[in-house]
């Protein structure tokens, strides 16, 4: 029998979800533990600490990184289907990038630790601890390199086995430390995880047959010229999120407190980490998926539409999920002492119905290769979420800061549809539309039955009926038969 197009395409879409999901569901795993041990281990002033280490991390990790974790994979991606010599060649002088790059964030960052320790904390006494996390910088960045190369070239199998070991391993060596030594342990634990993701991200890649690059310094900055420049662009966007996230956590901490702090990083573990499994799963994939299409307008376009239709199948009955055991889920994940962002997660699980949408189009932007569009359609969304955020956070303190990311994606989601039309010509299929109205229904009236109201029969009820749709819709694109295949004796 053969497949309609529609059907292959759902069952690529699938089969990449299957991969990738089967091992996040480990990876998901071991962070539901290590987020419980740290709650019980640190409490929120320690979440808190935690969080202001990583968000700085990552803040010069991307304004030092040059962009090259999206713009190498594209340039890896296209060349794969049409020049793999070539693709291998760019493979060569990513690793020598990521490598200059991270030495260039390592050396800045320790330029800068003694300012840091006195703006976050309004003293010096925590300049070697940033001093020590900038070895993070490097690690990290050589890490992405090998992920780079992963996703390029389309190797499914080996990222999602260093995704899920690299976890894992994280997971045994940092518990034992936050419950021997406490706050103390953050710092060396924090340092600890990145050489481990290194390790097993370097694992994975050694069997890939990479010509040498004998390029000096300064050939290798000329012949990847466009990547950096392209990446540089790239990078400016993860620098505005990242800098958002900075100054949100700087305001709240000024504002309420590091406990506040804890509770706001800890919310968005759930949502980002938990939820954004999901998207971290399907981004593997159809990023370079995606670029290796992005000449033929038809196919893209297809691609984009089912993509976000087998998005939403998997991702409603999660938002319904979260809405209604939303108190049970706080404290089976963190502790009583966190039951405070309750209102502030329902309000962040309803606006991620939007976050999927606008993620679908933004990839589409992404990959045409127009850089400054992409940059003006991020940029002004971080911006009108950031005020969004603070003004919301000062009236209405953690809830507030859910129905800042509830309207910010809808407002983003709207922006990018209308951006992507009007440069692109993109239109939603009948489908998606439909689609998309629907599973917004269903998880809005779950939100307002369980949230607002309170009738929790009616939540039950919609979580049952989203989860019926999903099954349904999953079974008319074959993806069903993976699952029962678990079942079936060998």
């Amino acid at each position: 029998m053969i497949l309609s197009k529609d059907n292959s395409t759902y069952k690529e879409i699938a089969k990449s979800t299957w991969i990738f999901g089967s091992s996040q569901v480990v990876v998901l795993l071991v962070n539901v533990l290590k987020t419980k041990f740290i709650a019980i281990f640190l409490g929120t002033q320690g979440y808190g600490l935690i969080s202001l280490f990583n968000s700085t991390i990552n803040l010069i990790g991307s304004l030092t990184g040059f962009g090259l974790g999206t713009s190498a994979i594209k340039d890896i991606a296209e060349y794969k289907e049409t020049n793999y010599e070539k693709s291998l060649e760019t493979v060569s002088l990513v690793r020598k990038l990521v490598w200059y790059t991270g030495v260039l964030g390592m050396f800045f960052f320790i330029a800068l630790s003694p300012f840091l320790s006195n703006f976050i904390f309004g003293n010096k006494d925590y300049t070697w601890a940033f001093v020590i996390l900038s070895f993070s910088i490097l690690i990290n960045q050589l890490t992405i390199g090998n992920s780079v190369i992963l996703t390029g070239l389309r190797k499914r199998k080996n990222l999602a086995n260093a995704n899920m070991s690299g976890a894992i391993l994280g997971f045994v060596f940092s518990i034992p430390l936050y419950y021997l030594f406490g706050e103390k342990a953050i710092v060396p634990t924090i340092l600890i995880s990145s050489f481990v993701s290194f390790l097993r991200s370097k694992y994975f890649t050694r069997e890939i047959d990479v010509p040498k690059n004998n390029l000096s310094f300064k050939e290798s900055l000329v012949k990847g010229k466009p990547m950096l420049l392209m990446g540089l662009m790239l990078s400016l966007t993860s620098v505005f999120t990242f800098l958002k996230a900075f100054v949100l956590r700087i305001f709240i901490e000024k504002t309420g407190g590091i406990d506040q702090v804890g509770l706001f990083h800890s919310g968005f573990v759930l949502i980002n980490v938990y939820l954004g499994m999901i998207f971290s799963v399907m981004s593997k994939d159809y990023f370079p998926n995606l670029a290796s299409k992005i000449f033929d307008h038809k196919q893209t376009e297809n691609l984009m539409n089912k993509q976000l239709i087998f998005g939403l199948t998997i991702i409603s009955p999660l938002l319904c999920l979260f809405i209604v055991f939303n108190n049970y889920l706080i404290v089976l994940l963190f502790s009583v002492k966190f039951k405070l962002m309750h209102l502030m997660i329902a309000w962040a699980v309803l606006g991620t119905i939007f976050k999927l949408v606008s993620w679908t189009q933004s990839y589409y932007i992404l990959t045409k290769g127009n850089n400054k569009r992409f940059v003006l359609n991020e940029l002004s969304a971080v911006i009108f979420t950031t005020i969004l955020s603070i003004i919301f956070y000062y009236y209405y303190s953690l809830t507030g800061l859910g129905i800042a990311y509830f309207l910010g994606y809808i407002y983003y989601a709207l922006q990018t549809n209308l951006l992507s039309k009007y440069w692109y010509g993109f239109q939603f299929s009948i489908n998606s539309f439909f689609f998309i109205l629907l599973n917004s229904l269903i998880v809005g009236l779950c939100f307002y039955s369980s949230i607002i109201i309170k009738v929790n029969f009616l939540g039950f009820l919609l979580l049952f009926i989203s989860i019926c749709i999903s099954y349904f819709k999953m079974k008319k694109m074959g993806f069903t038969s993976k699952l029962n295949s678990i079942f079936k004796k060998a």
